[in-house]
């Protein structure tokens, strides 16, 4: 997968972590576990990139760029999900947080998207995309921080 694919699971493993047991974070992690609760969660913090708004917020773009742009990668990240659940089975998906019982794996496998892993799947990736930082390397790669 890609790099950024690795830090989404990343981000939404310590962010399931901080939902589970918020109080025990040894006094070492108390810096990382402020800077997650800054981060939010997918249904505390409003994005600030055009890939989170809603179909009514995208109306005013209707016909530009941006419209097209916002629909293909929303588009993207459900077919990314899609194929991360199939590639990770059920039980690692629910250990990252992915999913909140094996069955949500099961009925994914199937096709079905469970509601909750869209929502921090996206929240993982539009945060990405709001505080990420893209450099070209030699070569022409790129790393994304």
């Amino acid at each position: 997968q890609a790099a950024c694919t690795k830090i989404a699971l990343h981000l939404i493993f310590e962010h399931r972590q901080l939902q589970r047991n918020p109080e025990a974070t040894p006094a070492a992690e108390e810096p990382r576990r402020k800077h997650l609760e800054l981060l939010g969660g997918p249904r505390s913090r409003k994005i600030e990139t055009v890939l989170a708004w809603g179909r009514r917020d995208l109306e005013s773009l209707q016909g530009s760029f941006w419209f097209e742009e916002a629909h293909r990668r929303q588009e993207e990240i459900l077919a990314d999900l899609q194929a991360l659940l199939a590639d990770l089975g059920p039980e690692v998906s629910l250990a990252l947080g992915l999913i909140d019982q094996l069955e949500e794996g099961r009925s994914a496998l199937e096709g079905e998207l469970p509601r909750g892993s869209v929502e921090v799947y996206a929240w993982a990736r539009w945060i990405l995309q709001e505080l990420s930082v893209q450099f070209l390397l030699p070569g022409g790669d790129r790393l994304e921080v």
